[in-house]
């Protein structure tokens, strides 16, 4: 009794520090690539309403298919440059300190809190972090920007009328 007692514990503050658990879902959608599901992704806030630049808001990644995390980065650095960012290159480099290879199943949160403090969780336990307060709009805009790649997951993400 004692064991189970302490592992309630210890599970109940896993998850009590977990910032995503605390939050509103705001939409939900999948990326495709072609034929392949790569992932599902849900947008949070604190109260499961869109607002550009507030904050805290959090973007979780739960993925369909390995993917080694060089191909993560490189993908993340694609985006910034299609939509012209001008991505920091540390900032590609403090991710491949960061980010594991992924396999299915596996998710990825990205949360930004009140304070814009910028962190990452793998599979619910922190991972990292990138202090540049301008990071977190380079990477919500992947997927958040209008002029993301995927505009019909963008309404479905911020919770846009018909989408």
């Amino acid at each position: 009794m004692k064991y189970i007692i302490m592992l309630m514990m210890v599970f109940s503050s896993t998850v009590s520090a977990y910032p995503v658990a605390k939050m509103v879902m705001v939409g939900q959608g999948e990326m495709n690539w072609m034929f392949w599901k790569l992932y599902d992704i849900q947008l949070y806030s604190a109260d499961g309403k869109y607002n550009e630049n507030t904050f805290p808001v959090a973007l979780s990644i739960t993925y369909a298919r390995d993917i080694k995390s060089t191909q993560l980065v490189q993908s993340t650095i694609d985006e910034w440059k299609r939509l012209s960012l001008g991505y920091k290159p540390q900032w590609a480099e403090q991710l491949q300190q960061i980010w594991p290879s992924v396999k299915s199943n596996d998710k990825i949160d990205f949360v930004v809190n009140a304070k814009q403090q910028n962190q990452f969780y793998f599979n619910q336990q922190m991972i990292g972090e990138i202090s540049d307060p301008e990071f977190a709009k380079a990477f919500l805009a992947i997927w958040l920007s209008p002029q993301t790649r995927e505009p019909e997951l963008r309404k479905i993400l911020t919770g846009e009328p018909n989408a």
